[in-house]
């Protein structure tokens, strides 16, 4: 169904409202739209982090490359532009590599608190703590999780001057031991627990008569209250006493699970860490296969552009020279010369020879040509015209690097879709 007079007209009013950038400025903004890594092109577009860098390099190396003229001042400008994007591969190589050591190193950490399940254990202590106690200490996240709950006890001792019940039985717990120890059990479990029951008193739980029986386990009561409570109590440590045996106790399982913790590092963490950023620091990606090839292309730029620069400035040393050939070999300067041989006298003896003339009995003079080396093809390479093929070849050499520079840009473009 053909549109009707009514939809060109708005057709062609909507057109007009939008053009496209007119000035120059606009022009410019708009060439960096699709701009993604500005490592390909003939580079119109440059990043505008590497603009200044550029446009300085550009006045640099015109300067140090003698360029007089404009074909040394375009390719300066090529060995300019090529060397910020070297640079720029540098940086993004640097940039890519940071990242996959910084994810490799948090997906190790993560994998490593996996391992050692420090939550899971933890929470397990009350009823399983001979077993989670084990488990924690095979690793070194988990000495050090216990090292750091043997420091919160040694705080709260100086700050309240003593333990209640429920860091007492933590402190048992962090031994891998659940139930309530009595005068008969292990000495240093028979310590700890009676130095906290000494200090119970000091954070406003006081021991019960009860209690201080079944731990020293007593059979024998005395028959008044007083009595019994005064005998039980008679084998718990002073305060002061108390307090340094507690104090002595986590420190020096701070210490002790410390050492372990460093030597579980050294021995096991350390070097699978190592192995893990050793796997980072190779990048097979197919980002980093292309920023190769680019990288590459445009070390080689770089390398051709200094090297014609060099080339003309040979070969224009070599013109004075050149002319002076050339005017050696012209075919006015390549006509025989004719030597006149001197007459050889009478008296010489007869040696083989021309034949001798009657009139004066010596040789008959005769012209000798000289030939002077000549190359036609050598002298027509060594021409301004020559000179001009070799230029325009190279010029062409480096076009073709440019139209395989856009292809590869196109290609990033296919593979990376904005």
């Amino acid at each position: 169904m053909p549109a009707s007079e009514q939809r060109i007209q708005s057709n062609r009013a909507n057109s007009a409202k939008s053009t496209g950038p007119r000035t120059a400025e606009g022009k410019a903004r708009s060439r960096a739209n699709a701009l993604k890594h500005g490592m390909a092109g003939a580079g119109v577009v440059v990043p505008e982090q590497d603009r200044a860098l550029f446009e300085a390099r550009e006045e640099a190396w015109a300067e140090d490359l003698g360029a007089t003229t404009d074909l040394d001042g375009y390719l300066a400008s090529r060995a300019a532009l090529a060397s910020v994007r070297l640079d720029r591969c540098a940086r993004q190589e640097a940039a890519a590599l940071a990242e996959k050591r910084s994810q490799a190193l948090a997906r190790w950490w993560r994998e490593r608190s996996d391992r050692a399940s420090v939550g899971y254990h933890a929470g397990r202590m009350d009823e399983h703590a001979a077993e989670s106690l084990h488990a924690l200490q095979a690793t070194s996240l988990g000495c050090q999780w216990l090292a750091e709950q043997w420091a919160a006890l040694a705080r709260s001792l100086v700050a309240v001057g003593g333990w209640d019940e429920r860091a007492m039985f933590a402190a048992l717990h962090y031994l891998g031991q659940s139930a309530r120890p009595d005068i008969h059990s292990h000495s240093a479990l028979a310590d700890l627990w009676s130095a906290g029951l000494a200090l119970r008193g000091l954070v406003g739980q006081p021991v019960g008569m009860l209690e201080l029986e079944r731990f020293f386990a007593i059979t024998e009561f005395a028959p008044d209250p007083e009595s019994r409570i005064a005998a039980a109590g008679a084998g718990l440590p002073d305060a002061e006493a108390a307090a340094d045996m507690l104090r002595a106790y986590c420190e020096a399982e701070q210490a002790r699970l410390e050492a372990r913790r460093a030597g579980l590092w050294e021995e096991v963490d350390a070097p699978s860490q190592l192995r893990a950023l050793d796997l980072a620091a190779f990048d097979d990606s197919p980002a980093a296969m292309l920023r190769l090839r680019y990288e590459a292309a445009s070390r080689s730029d770089l390398h051709r552009a200094i090297e014609q620069v060099r080339k003309n400035h040979r070969a224009r040393a070599l013109v004075p020279e050149i002319e002076t050939r050339n005017e050696a070999n012209a075919p006015e300067a390549l006509a025989p010369e004719v030597v006149e041989e001197p007459a050889v006298p009478t008296t010489t003896p007869a040696v083989a020879g021309p034949p001798r003339t009657r009139e004066t009995g010596s040789a008959p003079t005769r012209p000798v040509r000289v030939a002077l080396p000549c190359d036609p093809a050598r002298n027509e390479a060594n021409t301004p015209e020559g000179w001009e093929a070799e230029d325009a070849a190279d010029l062409a050499e480096l076009d073709a690097l440019e139209a395989e520079m856009a292809e590869l840009d196109a290609h990033v473009d296919s593979l990376c879709p904005a």
